[in-house]
């Protein structure tokens, strides 16, 4: 499962570095090595920020079906972005259709704006109890938060 792991990994930005890519490179894509050819294309200010490439998963080797032997782990994008049996990195002069963009340039007419449309948001907020409030718990026990 994926859904609460532990990862292991090394930052996609170092390994950029290191390989001498300049942050002034608008994109990358990932290539995967799953049957459709799974790819994703990526802003570099996302891949400079928070996206890890991951060997590990909750103290072991990454499973094949979660990926091994590495999975790009790209927070706050929608999951079709962690590729899994990663392959190959591409820097890119321009956003890439790829076989996952089932329509998401279609949004917008810019590519920029396309790519980061992308972006989870929250999907609840909880408001409710506040700090210090008393809430009633439907018999003569008092929960206090």
């Amino acid at each position: 499962m994926t859904s609460c792991p532990e990862w292991t990994g090394v930052p996609l930005s170092l390994l950029l570095k290191e390989a001498g890519v300049k942050d002034s490179a608008p994109w990358i894509v990932c290539e995967g090595e799953e049957e459709v050819k799974g790819a994703s294309s990526i802003p570099m200010e996302k891949a400079m920020d928070d996206c890890l490439v991951a060997y590990g998963m909750n103290g072991e080797a990454v499973r094949p079906q979660n990926g091994f032997p590495l999975r790009l782990l790209v927070p706050g994008f929608e999951g079709i972005f962690n590729t899994k049996y990663l392959r190959r990195i591409k820097v890119v002069d321009r956003y890439y259709m790829t076989y996952n963009d089932y329509g998401h340039l279609n949004r917008r007419d810019d590519e920029v704006g396309a790519a980061l449309g992308m972006l989870i948001g929250p999907k609840s907020v909880i408001t409710f109890p506040l700090v210090d409030s008393n809430c009633p718990t439907g018999d003569s026990t008092r929960l206090v938060v």
